[in-house]
C-alpha cells in the first residue's frame, strides 16, 4: 500500500534481519529508525549475598554476546542507552567514560572466580506469562557457557505484582519494558521506593546515586544537570542495578511525496522515538 502510494507513512515496522535490505530499498519510500518499545533487561536480586555482588553483575552482562543476538533476531539493537540514566543523553560533543560490556566471556569467567562463585549453584530465571521469550533459550546459551547454571522458570502473569514487586521473591527476572522519557526513572532503583512506595524490585539501594537523582531532577542549569547525570551514569554503569540488553529499533517508512518531516524527528541524533515526530503542522504532500 506504500508503494502504491494508497498510504503515505508507516510506523513500527519490526523487519527481520533477512528482511531489512529489501523495506529499506523500496523505490520511492524513504526510512528512519525509531526506537521500538520495550527495552530488555534482566532484573537481580539484591537479596542473595552472592548475586548482589556487581562482580555477579558484571560477569553476567559480559557472558552475553548482545550485539550478534539482536543483529539476528531484527538486524539492529540498541545497546548502549537502555540503562534507565542513559535515557538522558549527553549533549553533543560529550562521550560518557563507561564500560560498553562487549561480550567477553574470559573476562566473565575471571569475574566468577575472583569472587568465588559457587559453579554447582544453579540459578533460577523467572519470565512471566504464557509463552516463553525466544531470546531467552539463546539468551541462556550464553549465560551457561561461562559456567553459570540457570534454570528457566515460567511464572504465571497473574502473580508478576506479587513476585516482582511485592515480595521481590526472585533470583533473577526477565524484564521487558521501560519508559522512554528523558529523565531518569527514580521510582525503580531509590532506596525509599520499594513497592508500595515505588517499583523498586531488585531491593538495590545506593544513597549517592539517589542524591544525584533528585538534584538533578530539581536543577534547571542544563550544565549543571548534565554533570549530575554524569557522575549518576559512572555510579549505575558500574553498579549495574539491573542488567541492560538491548532495545530493538523498528523502521519509520514514509512515501517521497511527504516534505518537511525529517526536521520533525526527536530523539539522539534526529532518530525517531517512541513518540515518533512532532511538529506534524510542518509535514505537507508535495503533489
Amino acid at each position: 500500500a506504500l508503494e502504491k502510494g494508497e498510504i503515505d507513512m508507516v510506523g513500527f515496522l519490526n523487519p527481520s534481519a533477512d528482511e531489512f535490505d529489501k523495506v529499506t530499498n523500496l523505490p520511492g519510500i524513504a526510512w528512519e529508525y525509531q526506537d521500538k518499545f520495550p527495552a530488555y533487561f534482566f532484573s537481580i536480586t539484591f537479596q542473595d549475598e552472592a548475586l548482589a555482588d556487581k562482580r555477579f553483575r558484571q560477569a553476567f552482562l559480559y557472558s552475553i554476546d548482545r550485539e550478534e543476538i539482536a543483529t539476528q533476531l531484527w538486524g539492529n539493537a540498541d545497546l548502549t542507552k537502555v540503562q534507565p540514566v542513559s535515557q538522558w543523553a549527553p549533549p553533543p560533543g560529550v562521550t560518557l567514560d563507561i564500560e560498553e560490556y562487549a561480550y567477553n566471556p574470559e573476562k566473565s569467567k575471571a569475574l566468577l572466580e575472583d569472587m568465588g562463585w559457587d559453579f554447582e549453584r544453579v540459578v533460577e530465571i523467572v519470565w512471566f506469562g504464557t509463552d516463553m521469550p525466544d531470546q531467552l533459550p539463546i539468551l541462556q546459551q550464553f549465560i551457561e557457557g561461562v559456567g553459570i547454571k540457570t534454570k528457566l522458570v515460567q511464572t504465571d502473569g497473574a502473580r508478576g505484582l506479587e513476585v516482582f514487586y511485592e515480595t521481590g521473591d526472585y533470583e533473577i527476572s526477565w524484564v521487558g519494558g521501560w519508559g522512554r522519557s528523558y529523565y531518569p526513572d527514580t521510582t525503580v532503583v531509590g532506596c525509599d521506593r520499594v513497592y508500595p512506595n515505588g517499583y523498586n524490585s531488585s531491593r538495590y539501594c545506593n544513597e549517592e546515586l539517589d542524591a544525584l537523582y533528585n538534584e538533578a531532577l530539581a536543577t534547571v542549569d542544563d550544565d549543571a544537570r548534565n554533570e549530575l547525570y554524569t557522575r549518576a551514569t559512572a555510579i549505575w554503569n558500574d553498579e549495574l542495578p539491573w542488567i541492560p540488553l538491548y532495545a530493538p529499533q523498528s523502521l519509520l517508512l514514509i512515501h517521497e511525496k511527504v516534505k518537511g518531516w525529517r526536521d520533525s524527528l526527536i530523539g539522539p541524533e534526529g532518530s525517531a522515538t517512541i513518540g515518533a515526530v512532532t511538529d506534524l503542522e510542518k509535514w505537507y504532500i508535495e503533489e
